[in-house]
């Protein structure tokens, strides 16, 4: 089952944590795709096609997943782009200020 959770972290730790969330999630396709490559690499025989099929089933999983997660990531990003170009205005109005 898929929850969304949300938690908040400073602005300039963003991309560190995006960056995290990428690495960890990469790391788990990896992991499935080297398990399966395990199977679907070896000599097919016919008492194995289940097996082959399970796998094939795991693999297109493990590439959905990881699909949800750079969706996921994209939209982060986007916001994070969104606030740091509605933050460029003010600070150029506060600087603005600060001089006369």
């Amino acid at each position: 089952m898929r929850v969304n959770i949300s938690y908040s972290v400073e602005l300039e730790d963003v991309l560190d944590n995006i960056r995290a969330l990428y690495t960890r999630e990469n790391l788990k396709l990896k992991d499935k795709i080297d398990e399966v490559n395990k199977v679907l690499s070896e000599q097919y025989y016919e008492q194995g096609i289940g097996e082959l099929v399970f796998s094939i089933k795991e693999y297109r999983e493990a590439m959905s997943e990881m699909d949800l997660k750079l969706n996921e990531i994209v939209g982060i990003l986007r916001g994070y782009q969104q606030i740091k170009e509605n933050e460029s205005p003010l600070k150029e109005e506060n600087e603005t200020q600060a001089e006369e």
